[in-house]
């Protein structure tokens, strides 16, 4: 099956964008066990944060690692 991309959009902010999708994505994984990629393309990061420790990310910052290198390790199960 083909990969389905959803966007979820709104250029005001405090509106839900970050909560909905982190919950539209765990719900996917959880009722359906199916892989799902959260990209969040916002500059605070919140949704970011919610999913990866904090510490987690600066560690791999640390690291000079980027986040093409979190996600090579998260697809590899790591």
């Amino acid at each position: 099956m083909a990969a389905v991309t959803v966007s979820i959009i709104n250029l005001k902010g405090g509106v839900g964008k970050s909560t909905l999708a982190m919950i539209l994505g765990e719900f996917l994984v959880f009722r359906y066990g199916k892989r799902v990629l959260l990209v969040d393309m916002d500059a605070q990061g919140n949704l970011s944060y919610c999913m990866v420790p904090a510490a987690h990310i600066e560690t791999q910052a640390g690291q000079g690692r980027t986040i093409y290198h979190i996600l090579k390790l998260a697809l590899k199960g790591q």
